[in-house]
């Protein structure tokens, strides 16, 4: 475990120690964008820093029991999402957007999360825009914004219900 993974670690015992935990009532979701990818166009495979990087995010959620792990359909998110999936055994639950809007999909996304996991914990892995947006919807908080180049943004909401809960944004890697 690196520095960095573990200074998360202890980061997240820390806010669980303060009462931001699953042991209080809602959805603990731990919100990231996919690692690095190898192309800027198309549905490309993440880097050899992509990989290292899911598989530190693996480790980074490993003390956190997961009860589900939601992606979007495309390699570099499943591909973040596959340490997590191997390392608990649980399926990576694809999440397409389909013909509806982005702020639809946001929408149907945070209520099925906090619905399919009243007072559990899961993994969600999205996009630099899409990431932002679940994480408003799920605290009804400013996440702020993912830059292009930023791969290593980590949330973690506690959602009491749909739009009423708290959110830390903190960095990890590998």
């Amino acid at each position: 475990m690196s520095i960095r993974s573990l200074s998360l670690s202890i980061l997240l015992v820390m806010v669980f120690a303060a009462g931001f935990s699953p042991a209080t009532a809602g959805t603990l979701v731990v919100v990231v964008r996919h690692a690095e990818k190898a192309a800027p166009e198309g549905d490309p495979e993440l880097t050899l820093e992509g990989r290292r990087r899911a598989e530190a995010l693996a480790r980074t959620v490993s003390g956190l029991e997961l009860d589900a792990i939601y992606s979007t359909p495309y390699r570099r998110t499943l591909d973040t999402a596959a340490p997590a999936s191997s390392q608990t055994g649980l399926p990576i639950r694809e999440q397409p957007i389909g013909d509806r809007s982005l702020e639809e999909w946001v929408a149907a996304e945070a209520e099925r999360i906090v619905a399919e996991n009243p007072d559990g914990s899961v993994l969600v892995v999205g996009h630099s825009n899409t990431v932002p947006l679940i994480v408003a919807a799920l605290c009804g908080c400013d996440a702020g914004s993912i830059a292009d180049d930023e791969y290593d943004a980590f949330f973690v909401v506690h959602a009491e219900t749909v739009g009423r809960g708290e959110m830390i944004r903190v960095r990890y890697g590998e």
